[in-house]
């Protein structure tokens, strides 16, 4: 039999080829575990439908009257985007109404709809079909009703409807409701008396809810946890996230201990033309295990005034000093001692950098005593500035004034200033830069000790000289072609003694020893004090280079101090340091190929020939999805030896273990660690973490456990929980 081919518009038709409209998942993975929802192409124009012909192919066709055209037979109807296919069709000219039996199968771009009857205006986007099916290939999403109306080009209501993201024929989760509403506009969709349901189980029943349509951030829900410890009992953990606005976003999160109460958390985050910030809050009324009252409240803010003015808010409060303790979730927050709060206000600009500040911390351990808490700089002013290079004569200047305050302490005021000027001399074959500067301090101190004059001052020169050489030659491995460079540096340092016994230690620290300590000009942080020194530093690096591709397959550097006198200035007026050379160093990187990566820096003393510090990373990252982690360290000096193992694997395409351990070999016991499997499907997640950690890494108390459970329905709740920041946390370069 012939095709009855009827074109409704004008003589000119129009010829198109079919365009494959779908997308891939934005989770690649997620993508490779479900079946496409739709593989027919759908016709893509470049014209608006309402200027785009009527086209309708049939087997058969015959007018009813002037406007009405009945067509039977593998009808086809096409207008621009939209196609309709049906057993039978029967079709009004003036308004577009299309009324079609059997097979129905209506497509746009980004959905697909499958019933038994429909009536449809195509002009409109209006119209109803019965015993449907609606396919959404781009969001792997599909619901069915008794009836789908479509209302427009934006807006889909289902009545006694369900709708999942699972693979057709698989009802892993669904969501049923009497009336559910899809807004294409706002990529929200929105259920009234609405159940989940559990490979067809109902499990939970809500009056409403609304559930995203796309990756755009929305309200709702996002994914429960669930953990158990022996301190703290069940743990059930609920977050909602409430899209405020596209610039205001919060999450409020429930979570409830079994031993201690119902505990809020909410996250407040703003972003504004000029500013940005986040304020949280903690509160946990009644601990019942505490019989008090325990919060903590977060505050960082940022803003902009101008392209050269700037300021930043921080701050922070615990109620008691055991809150992080019991409460925190990591060991790198347990072992959190001091809050900060600071206000800053900055200049940046042709003038040089300005620097305003006031800085208090909250000591939340009462054991503390008051002289080893951290002093408030109420307040601080630092400056900076360059001046223009004049024949590569470089000029800069720092300054900082402060005031120091701490309770039953010495307090002073100081001010530093320190300008320096430096010639750099560079060449192919490598660099010399010679450098002096002058460092006047002057302190007004109240509350010192007897017999200790309040004003101090120094004054110190300090020079140096900084130079090495550049050297390169090609190399030639098998096929492969290499540049290996050598490059030798010396630095030497002048810094006259000048005894600062008598000024107190407000901000100062010994800096750690590393590769980079071998070119500063000073060994402690800070203002309190400046380090004597006339030395030589003497430093080699050498790498080896890929010459195709210009990546960096290996660096070594090694480098020591030799010390040309003793070094008197100390911290707190102890015995000088004699050692005629510094502790030997040496660094590594290593990256030979996309997949391996290695690290490491060790220190060894010449003097009690021992090694003394020892840092040992290797990573293996074969694909995104999979990864270990080994590292090491050891101080000698803090009696610490650490080992850190950590990994993510895929076992088969649905399931994935994930582990840590990090273990003190100094202390023979575990720091932390977890084991855990997740499984994932095309439309839910499932991860299940036991963990075990300390509170406190230098005590002998027993370790804590907990388990944690973490349910994800995919397109129901969004990414997130605990379990996901833990992994975050513990596995270095963990991905989803």
């Amino acid at each position: 039999m012939n095709r009855f081919n009827l074109p409704l518009s004008s003589p000119l038709s129009l010829l198109f080829a079919p365009l494959l409209v779908f997308a891939p998942f934005s989770n690649a993975h997620s993508a490779s575990l479900c079946h496409a929802l739709d593989d027919v192409l759908v016709p893509q124009l470049t014209i608006e439908n309402e200027l785009a012909p009527i086209e309708i192919n049939a087997d058969e066709g015959e007018s009813i009257d002037k406007d009405t055209m009945l067509f039977n037979g593998d009808v086809e109807i096409l207008r621009g985007n939209q196609t309709l296919n049906a057993d039978t069709v029967r079709y009004t000219r003036p308004n577009q109404r299309v009324q079609a039996d059997g097979n129905i199968i209506y497509r746009e771009p980004d959905f697909s709809l499958f019933g038994h009857s429909a009536d449809i205006n195509i002009g409109t986007y209006e119209g109803e079909i019965t015993a449907a099916d609606i396919h959404f290939p781009l969001m792997h999403a599909r619901a069915g009703a008794d009836t789908i109306i479509l209302q427009g080009r934006k807006t889909i209501r289902l009545v006694n409807g369900s709708y999942t993201t699972c693979d057709v024929d698989d009802n892993s989760w669904s969501l049923t409701a009497p009336r559910i509403k899809l807004d294409r506009t706002k990529d929200v969709g929105t259920a009234y008396h609405a159940t989940l349901r559990i490979k067809n189980i109902p499990v939970f029943y809500t009056p409403y809810i609304n559930f995203p349509l796309s990756d755009k951030r929305k309200s709702g829900f996002l994914a429960p946890s669930f953990g158990s410890s022996g301190e703290s009992g069940t743990e059930i953990i609920l977050p909602y996230y409430w899209n405020i606005a596209p610039n205001y976003d919060a999450t409020i999160t429930p979570r409830y201990l079994a031993k201690r109460g119902l505990q809020l958390q909410n996250e407040f985050r703003y972003l504004s033309k000029r500013s940005s910030g986040i304020a949280s809050i903690e509160y946990l009324p009644n601990d019942d295990l505490f019989d008090d009252d325990r919060s903590l409240v977060r505050l960082q803010h940022d803003t902009t005034f101008s392209r050269q003015w700037s300021g930043s808010l921080l701050f922070a409060d615990a109620s008691d000093a055991d809150y992080f303790e019991d409460l925190g979730d990591s060991l790198s927050i347990t072992a959190i001692t001091h809050l900060e709060r600071r206000a800053d206000l900055s200049y940046s600009g042709e003038w040089g950098q300005l620097l305003a500040r006031a800085q208090d911390f909250q000591t939340i351990n009462d054991t503390i005593p008051a002289a080893s808490r951290p002093y408030k700089r109420l307040p601080q002013l630092l400056y900076s500035t360059a001046l223009p290079t004049y024949q590569n004569i470089a000029s800069q200047l720092r300054s900082e004034w402060v005031q120091f305050d701490r309770e039953d302490s010495v307090t002073a005021s100081r001010f530093d200033i320190q300008p320096t000027v430096s010639r750099r001399y560079s060449r192919s074959w490598g660099f010399f830069e010679p450098k002096l500067s002058v460092r006047h301090t002057q302190f007004q101190l109240d509350d010192q000790a007897d017999g200790v004059d309040s004003n101090q001052t120094r004054t110190l020169p300090i020079s140096s000289l900084d130079g090495g050489l550049y050297f390169d030659k090609s190399l030639a491995l098998g096929k492969r072609a290499f540049i290996h460079t050598f490059e030798p540096r010396l630095f030497y340092l002048n810094v006259p003694f000048d005894n600062q016994n008598d000024i107190p230690i407000f901000d100062t620290g010994l800096n750690d020893f590393t590769f980079e300590q071998l070119f500063r000009d000073n060994r402690f942080s800070g203002g309190d004090r400046v380090s004597d020194a006339n030395q030589l530093a003497l430093a080699i690096t050498s790498s080896l280079i890929d010459d195709e591709s210009g990546d960096e397959l290996i660096r070594l550097a090694l480098g020591q101090i030799r010390h040309f006198r003793d070094r008197r200035v100390t911290l707190n007026g102890g015995a000088a340091e004699t050692d005629n050379t510094s502790n030997f160093i040496a660094r590594i990187n290593a990256t030979p190929s996309s997949r391996w990566r290695a690290s490491g820096e060790w220190q060894w003393d010449p003097d009690n020939e021992d090694s003394v510090e020892t840092t040992a990373s290797l990573q293996y990252r074969p694909a995104p999805d999979r990864g270990v982690n080994l590292s090491y360290r050891s101080v000698d000096s803090q009696l610490l030896e650490q080992t850190d193992v950590s990994f993510f694997w895929p076992v088969t395409q649905r399931w994935r273990a994930v582990g840590r351990l990090n273990y003190s070999l100094e202390r023979s016991r575990t720091l932390e660690s977890f084991a855990g499997l997740e499984y994932e499907s095309c439309c839910w997640r499932l991860s299940f973490v036991r963990r075990e950690f300390v509170n406190d890494v230098n005590a002998d108390d027993e370790s804590n456990t907990a388990f944690l459970i973490q349910l994800e329905l995919k397109g129901l709740t969004s990414i997130g929980g605990s379990i996901d920041t833990l992994l975050e946390n513990g596995i270095l370069d963990y991905q989803r």
